[in-house]
């Protein structure tokens, strides 16, 4: 099963790029795109500090490059 995803905004960076969102301004979230149900959108370790539910998992990110160094 594919899961696709939709582009949002970081909440803790507001789209100038942060350590949260690696640099991007941006996360990827489950459609459809809703605010963290703990925080209300106001960045807590339940939504990595990005302010939405449903993140796409670090090592689901096809853009990632490789972390062992494999092909």
């Amino acid at each position: 099963m594919v899961v696709e995803y939709v582009r949002v905004t970081c909440h803790a960076c507001e789209g100038a790029g942060c350590t949260y969102c690696d640099r991007r301004g941006w996360v990827e979230v489950r459609p459809p795109a809703t605010l963290c149900p703990s925080c209300g959108g106001d960045c807590c370790i339940y939504c990595g500090y990005t302010g939405w539910a449903g993140l796409r998992p670090k090592y689901d990110d096809p853009e990632a490059p490789p972390s062992c160094g494999g092909p």
